[in-house]
C-alpha cells in the first residue's frame, strides 16, 4: 500500500483478488462466497446492469441459484442490498420488491 494510502486510511488492510477467467469457476466461486454469509453482521452487496437469481451457479443444484442463496442469507440475518440498472425482463422485479422474511 503506497504511503498516502496508509496515511488516509491507516486501520486498511490489502487483500487478496481472484481473476476468473471462465464463468463456470467464478459462478461456483460465487455460490462458495454467499454460503459463507450466515451471521447478522455480514452484508452482500451486489451491483450490476441486470440480475437474473433463478439459474443454478452450480452444475443444476437448484439449491444454488442467486433467489436460493439469498434467501437462505437473508434467514440466517444477512443485510443485502441490491442495486441494478436495468432488466429487460419485464415484470422481473417484481419478484424482489418486498424483503424476504422467514
Amino acid at each position: 500500500m503506497t504511503d498516502r494510502w496508509a496515511r488516509l486510511f491507516p486501520q486498511a488492510k490489502r487483500n487478496d483478488a481472484a481473476f476468473f477467467l471462465d464463468g463456470k469457476a467464478y459462478f461456483k466461486a460465487l455460490s462458495d462466497t454467499l454460503q459463507t454469509a450466515k451471521k447478522s453482521d455480514h452484508f452482500i452487496y451486489i451491483l450490476g446492469w441486470m440480475l437474473d437469481a433463478d439459474f443454478p451457479l452450480v452444475g443444476s443444484d437448484q439449491s444454488t441459484t442467486l433467489f436460493s442463496l439469498l434467501k437462505t442469507a437473508s434467514g440466517n440475518g444477512v443485510e443485502i442490498r441490491i442495486l441494478v440498472w436495468e432488466n429487460l425482463i419485464p415484470d422481473y422485479s417484481q419478484k424482489f420488491t418486498t424483503p424476504y422474511r422467514n
